[in-house]
């Protein structure tokens, strides 16, 4: 057949796909650095003066991507079913074009919120792409090893896009001679817009590239099975017809789906997206925020007043430090303690994290270096626990689910859950923030990620792992 001349590891559609994959993060992370900033720049006066609404409209404004995308997940995996990966593809890297490019020049909170929204809306890509590389590889090692490049252009886009939004942001402010002598007055009008271009070009070339060169992955031919190929045993009047058996294995009842191994595996993403997300969105602005009078233990209020270019650099320095965890210290320390132990180790760091984290505002200005030194505890201590956690997650769910006729829905439902808990995180964590500085403790919202940390590492004891899962191929 034509299908098994085809590469057990194509490397050259793996490449492109993953290109294309790049430019999602990109242009997600990209704003971590100057969202604040933008919104008291369109906002109008009171946002300027008010750290505390203006990082309230900042995480509703992640949690609207994060919602939309909730929202639509399982409904482009399985319209990719019916029309093809490919063009839902397409459609999803032109949606990131139009969103990126927008958002550049949005000049009012609401325009904000619209150019967000739309991205997240017609844009399955993280769906899709994972279904791909489970159609285009053959074998266990060759789809770990592409799910790990999968992986890793993930992160390269979250170390890439806080640094294109942290230097090319205002440029007029940073770079003056730029706009000297009335020079680029739309860089001027628009500060925040060239970030945006930048990656709204990306985003045009991945899609003339995916356009051109992704091939389509879904196989539409009729396969063979035992249900439907008769033998000398077989009764000549079967009881369920061939046709009975394929609907079934093609909507599997959710019972079948959503077992006690597989919920406790969905729970943990839902808790550590939740968690994390706020941590990712909400810690460079902590970071940029001025600093305020604070009565320990518990009264804690203001941030480390780091400029935009000092918190792109510890925001990329996480995503580096994470890849590198992820081709170095995670394949030993995990092959040596297992995937259940490494999960639930990760987990209980994630709480004492939280915790320790709003208490480096205690720490002095001078020197210098006691703030830079506490925050890089702070971001090594969770970048180590999500490398593990959200890998052995991964392992773990495979393991988990009930058969390779379900693995596709276990892993939408999975990444619907991780939706989830990106779209509700954000807000839920801005009421709390708004709740501290209601009754003077800016770090209640620390608190509350601590809290849910905390109750995801107590229900990863429930998480079980099938030592006697057997190889596929």
């Amino acid at each position: 057949m034509t299908r098994d001349k085809k590469p057990d590891f194509p490397t050259k559609q793996l490449a492109i796909l993953l290109a294309c994959r790049l430019v999602e993060p990109l242009a997600v992370a990209s704003v971590v650095p100057y969202l604040l900033f933008m919104v008291q720049h369109v906002g109008d006066k009171s946002l300027r003066e008010d750290d505390a609404e203006a990082t309230r409209i900042v995480t509703l404004l992640f949690a609207a991507y994060a919602g939309a995308q909730f929202i639509t997940n399982m409904f482009w995996g399985r319209i990719s079913d019916l029309v093809g990966r490919r063009p839902v593809m397409l459609l999803g890297l032109a949606s990131t074009f139009v969103g990126t490019f927008g958002f550049g020049f949005s000049q009012s909170i609401p325009a904000m919120f619209f150019f967000r929204i739309v991205p997240g809306l017609l844009s399955g890509n993280v769906v899709i792409v994972r279904t791909i590389i489970g159609e285009i590889t053959r074998g266990r090692e060759n789809k770990a090893t592409a799910f790990a490049w999968n992986q890793t252009a993930f992160q390269i886009g979250y170390v890439v896009g806080p640094i294109f939004g942290g230097y090319l942001s205002q440029p007029c402010n940073k770079f003056p001679y730029i706009c000297e002598e009335q020079r680029f007055p739309f860089l001027r009008a628009f500060p925040f817009a060239l970030p945006n271009l930048v990656i709204s070009m990306l985003s045009a070339l991945s899609l003339i590239g995916g356009y051109l060169f992704i091939e389509e992955s879904l196989d539409t031919e009729p396969r063979l099975t035992t249900t439907n190929i008769s033998s000398e045993r077989s009764p000549l009047l079967p009881s369920t017809s061939s046709e009975e058996v394929v609907a079934k294995e093609k909507n599997p009842p959710w019972t079948d789906i959503l077992t006690a191994p597989v919920f406790h595996i969905v729970l943990c993403y839902l808790l550590m997206d939740l968690h994390t997300i706020c941590f990712d969105q909400i810690f460079p602005v902590f970071l940029a925020t001025r600093s305020a009078p604070s009565h320990p233990p518990f009264q804690l209020n203001g941030g480390l007043e780091l400029s935009a270019v000092t918190v792109a650099n510890f925001v990329s320095g996480a995503g580096i430090l994470s890849i590198l965890l992820m081709l170095t210290v995670f394949p030993r320390l995990s092959a040596h303690i297992g995937s259940l132990a490494g999960l639930r180790l990760s987990l209980l760091l994630f709480p004492l994290t939280y915790f320790a984290l709003p208490y480096l505002a205690l720490l002095p200005l001078s020197p210098s270096w006691a703030r830079t030194l506490g925050v890089a505890v702070v971001v090594c201590a969770k970048t180590l626990a999500a490398v593990f956690a959200f890998n052995e997650s991964a392992v773990l769910l495979h393991v988990c689910a009930p058969g390779a006729r379900t693995l596709g829905l276990v892993n939408g439902v999975a990444l619907t859950a991780s939706a989830g808990g990106r779209a509700v995180g954000p807000a839920v964590m801005g009421l709390f923030i708004e709740l501290g500085h209601a009754i003077d403790c800016g770090a209640l919202g620390w608190f509350f990620l601590a809290l849910v940390a905390a109750a995801g590492a107590v229900q990863a004891f429930w998480v079980v792992d099938d030592a006697g899962e057997e190889d596929e191929d």
